[in-house]
């Protein structure tokens, strides 16, 4: 799941990977590179993305925009992890939270005036799915920024995406939110 990964923003460079595949690969045993076009396994030179991995453990991928590491599942290699992550400065760039707190107003006020609409069924659905996005939006906002464990880091995924998938479309309002509470975590670590 994307959201339990460190996110970060930063074009593809297939040299850039490859130097960091070669400073993980002295800290870290078993390191494989695998290059990746349009989701076909190709040669570096045609690759638009890549991820590196330690057996059948993804620690970090990159695509055309960005990519993710994930510091959660590491295991024994988390902190040669961190420490590489930080050498190569990556997610040091402050995550911008305005788009994502306007989207996040517009989804209250399409949701506060949606609850005016006559009770059944289906209307007292759509208010617990908006409840529970509400919740599951703030529970993933606030499990970034605190030192919860993975357990309960996707419990709180797991909520977020079941009130999300009920109240498609407008709940897809809160996802740049969501996402710039992600990159805060790499950020993290340079303070």
């Amino acid at each position: 799941m994307w959201f339990l990964k460190f996110l970060f923003k930063k074009r593809f460079d297939s040299e850039f990977v490859e130097q960091l595949f070669l400073s993980l690969s002295v800290r870290i045993s078993d390191l494989e590179i695998v290059w990746k076009k349009g989701g076909s396994v190709v040669v570096k030179s045609d690759a638009s993305s890549a991820m590196i991995k330690k057996g059948k453990k993804v620690l970090f991928v990159q695509n055309s925009r960005g990519g993710w590491v994930d510091l959660l599942f590491a295991g024994e290699d988390r902190q040669a992890l961190t420490e590489v992550i930080k050498q190569y400065k990556l997610g040091q760039e402050k995550p911008n939270f305005v788009p994502g707190i306007i989207l996040a107003v517009i989804y209250l006020l399409l949701a506060l005036s949606s609850l005016n609409v006559n009770e059944g069924t289906v209307e007292i659905i759509y208010r617990v799915s908006i409840a529970t996005v509400v919740l599951g939006t703030a529970l993933m906002v606030t499990g970034y920024s605190s030192n919860w464990s993975n357990n309960v880091r996707s419990l709180c995924a797991t909520i977020w995406i079941m009130g999300m998938i009920i109240a498609v479309p407008t709940s897809l309002l809160l996802l740049p939110l969501v996402m710039a509470s992600n990159r805060q975590q790499l950020t993290r670590l340079y303070h």
